[in-house]
């Protein structure tokens, strides 16, 4: 019962070449897949951009803006009128505080209203009619905007 040395060299050799083999297979998998991705991410900007591009050029765009100026303007208007009122000495002291506050802008704040916290109110409706447009278009090109 005899090994045979070259046999077994020539057996390593063979695995030897398989795993380099395997290695160059392994880095050419690895770069297509970093290319692939790079591809994706490029893709899905220029996709984010294109529907930035269509939602901005909306009717349904240009409505919301008009709204918040619409918005923007009577805040400032009644803010004008009880400054108006304040300064002719009409508002007790622990009203001024209240008129004078700002508000935040983003969702899920809160106030205390001297017992509990309490959701500062939002149009639920009209948000999440955009959130399931925009959720929409990300599948159907042809979906309505609310």
């Amino acid at each position: 019962m005899g090994f045979d040395i070259n046999a077994a060299e020539a057996e390593v050799s063979h695995h030897r070449e398989t795993l380099t083999h395997i290695a160059e297979i392994e880095a050419a998998l690895a770069g297509e897949i970093d290319e692939s991705e790079r591809r994706s991410a490029t893709t899905a900007w220029a996709l984010q951009q294109a529907v930035g591009e269509f939602l901005v050029a909306s009717p349904q765009y240009s409505e919301l803006y008009k709204q918040l100026r619409q918005a923007w303007a009577r805040l400032r208007t009644i803010r004008a009128v009880l400054s108006l009122i304040d300064h002719e000495g009409h508002i007790p002291p622990s009203y001024f505080v209240r008129w004078q506050a700002e508000e935040p802008l983003e969702r899920g704040m809160s106030y205390h209203d001297g017992q509990r916290l309490v959701p500062y109110e939002y149009d639920e409706k009209l948000l999440d009619d955009w959130l399931q447009a925009l959720a929409e278009l990300q599948h159907d090109a042809d979906a309505a905007l609310p």
